[in-house]
């Protein structure tokens, strides 16, 4: 009992390494179709962020709230 159960284990944990993988993948093959123009730099400043959350706001498929504050 206890060897299928190990086997069981094993071959749950190796499908989902190769599930990451996958979507790994998957998110890289997209990136040029998603990323966002306006972002090219390493740092983000608060002000670069707004217009982007407005636009999302005004698309009625995204729901935006504050959920926190910046001292």
């Amino acid at each position: 009992m206890k060897i299928k159960l190990t086997i069981l284990t094993l071959f749950v944990c190796l499908s989902a390494f190769g599930q990451e993988d996958a979507l790994t993948a998957a998110l890289y093959e997209t990136y040029e179709k998603y990323k966002e123009t306006g972002l090219d730099k390493r740092r983000i400043k608060h002000h670069q962020l707004q217009p982007l959350i407005a636009k999302c706001r005004k698309n009625p498929k995204f729901t935006v709230k504050v959920v926190g504050r910046s001292i």
